[in-house]
C-alpha cells in the first residue's frame, strides 16, 4: 500500500507539487499541476515521481555515480536497432540545403508568391518532387496542415497555380494523373 493511497484529489495535487518544486523534482524537470483527471491517475503520478526522486537521492541515473542517464541509453538503442539507424552525414549536406533554398526562392519569385501563402506551400511541395506526381492527400497536408483542408479547397489553389503558369508563360506544366488509384498532381518542366 503506497503512501498516497488514502489521499484525496487536492491532497494529491499538494503532495505532487511539493515534490515537483523540490530541488530534485526541478532537476527531474517535474512540472507542478493544478489538478489530476481522477484520483487514481493522481496516485500513479505521485508514486512515479516519488520513485524517481528516491532513485535520484540514491544516486541512480546520475553520470557521476557511474550510471548513465537515460538519453545516452536511448541513443545507443537507436543505433543498435536495424530499422532506426541514423544515416551518416553526407558530404556537402550544407551545400545541398543551400542550393535547395536558392532553387525554392527562385521558383517562388517566378510564380510571384511567398512560402507562407497557400500557393507558396503547394508550390514548395510540388517543386520538392518536380517531375513526379504527388497524391492529393499529401498535397492537402502540405498546404493546410494535418487536420484541416480538403480536396475541394486544394483544387482552387491548384487552379491559381495553373493560371499563373499560363498568364506568365512559365516553363512548367501542372499535370493531373492517377497513381495507384489516387488522383495526383505533378509539376513538370516543359519539354
Amino acid at each position: 500500500m503506497s503512501e498516497f493511497e488514502n489521499m484525496s484529489g487536492p491532497e494529491l495535487v499538494r503532495a505532487f507539487n511539493e515534490m515537483a518544486n523540490s530541488a530534485i523534482g526541478q532537476e527531474l524537470r517535474a512540472r507542478p499541476v493544478t489538478r489530476f483527471a481522477d484520483t487514481e491517475s493522481g496516485r500513479k503520478r505521485c508514486s512515479a515521481l516519488a520513485g524517481s526522486i528516491k532513485a535520484r537521492e540514491q544516486g541512480l541515473g546520475r553520470e557521476d555515480s557511474g550510471c548513465a542517464l537515460k538519453k545516452p541509453v536511448a541513443a545507443a538503442t537507436l543505433e543498435s536497432s536495424p530499422g532506426l539507424r541514423r544515416s551518416p552525414p553526407r558530404s556537402g549536406d550544407v551545400q545541398s540545403q543551400q542550393q535547395d533554398r536558392t532553387a525554392q526562392s527562385a521558383i517562388m519569385q517566378q510564380f510571384k508568391t511567398k512560402p507562407h501563402k497557400l500557393r507558396g506551400k503547394l508550390l514548395a511541395r510540388l517543386h520538392a518532387s518536380i517531375g513526379t506526381p504527388v497524391s492529393v492527400p499529401v498535397l492537402v497536408r502540405a498546404v493546410y496542415g494535418n487536420g484541416s483542408g480538403n480536396a475541394g479547397a486544394l483544387k482552387m489553389v491548384l487552379r491559381g497555380l495553373q493560371l499563373s503558369i499560363k498568364k506568365d508563360n512559365l516553363p512548367y506544366e501542372l499535370l493531373k494523373s492517377k497513381v495507384e488509384g489516387e488522383i495526383s498532381y505533378g509539376l513538370f518542366n516543359k519539354a
